[in-house]
């Protein structure tokens, strides 16, 4: 892969009740549009949730729940697939400790 790569969007998310934020709050919209241009554009968007703990792919977000939300982990995990049908969203997990590395991999510096 070409390491100049200007294809590629990544967006970092603190955890899990971040994307939840960004994909249900009263400010869906930027978030909504953010993906849908980038899949007009022709554009890679990756979306890098640095939540760990078991987390390591769309279908296991199902058993995530956030106390400060009424939505379930069933939910968001359906939102999820929703983008990454509709606008070819990629959704990565990994640990805080591993995201460089993993942002490196991503563009494929490594």
């Amino acid at each position: 892969m070409d390491s100049n790569n200007m294809d590629i969007t990544i967006d970092r998310k603190h955890n899990l009740g971040e994307l939840l934020k960004n994909m249900y709050s009263h400010d869906k919209s930027r978030f909504w549009r953010e993906i849908r241009r980038a899949n007009a554009d022709g554009m890679r968007f990756v979306i890098l949730c640095e939540h760990g703990r078991g987390f390591k792919e769309i279908k296991d977000v199902v058993k995530y729940k956030d106390k400060h939300s009424r939505v379930s982990g069933r939910e968001l995990m359906n939102r999820m697939y929703a983008a990454h049908i509709s606008y070819d969203v990629e959704f990565m997990f990994c640990d805080k400790e591993s995201a460089g590395m993993r942002i490196a991999e991503i563009l494929g510096y490594l």
